[in-house]
């Protein structure tokens, strides 16, 4: 089997402690180390890693857990530290694409293929009035680029290959 990517795990409790900021105070506020957890997560995203959010330590607030899952995912985490059972099944649902999500990237994927395909057969209504492919393509009024492409591949991928979800109580 394949190699899977490095990963790193970011905790903000852990990025909070050198500082003596208490991260850890209902409700649990992240905002103070925005700047730093994001500055983070490019960084390991540039290096091609995967970015696993750290734990949440009061696993009876679903509320809270559920709100930093979100959180995560939108600020570019793959996936988060769980410390109980009864976490699994938030973490999955947040994470793993929805089924509207597959079918966006299935819909990039395909436009940018059509384009590609329409322009080598020599199409004249392109943005750029040339014959060429351009680099970009027009899906339901927005333009694709290769990075829309990419990043919708990579959710393909990941989700064909089913990115493990935790399904064992540890």
């Amino acid at each position: 089997p394949p190699t899977p990517p490095p990963a790193t795990t970011l905790s903000a409790e852990v990025a909070a402690a050198p500082v003596g900021s208490s991260n850890d105070t209902p409700p649990l506020l992240r905002e103070g180390l925005m700047t730093s957890l994001q500055t983070a997560i490019l960084a390991a995203k540039s290096h091609r890693k995967i970015v696993i959010d750290g734990v949440y330590n009061n696993f009876r607030d679903f509320r809270g857990f559920r709100r930093e899952c979100i959180q995560g995912k939108e600020w570019g985490m793959d996936g988060k530290t769980l410390i109980h059972p009864n976490q699994i099944s938030d973490a999955n649902e947040i994470y793993a694409p929805s089924a509207e999500e597959v079918e966006y990237a299935r819909r990039v994927v395909a436009c940018w293929e059509e384009e590609q395909r329409r322009r080598r057969r020599g199409g004249t209504d392109d943005v750029s009035a040339n014959n060429k492919f351009s680099g970009v393509a027009v899906l339901e009024g927005m333009m694709i680029e290769q990075l829309h492409v990419d990043s919708a591949r990579r959710l393909l991928t990941s989700n064909e290959e089913g990115c493990e979800k935790i399904t064992e109580e540890v």
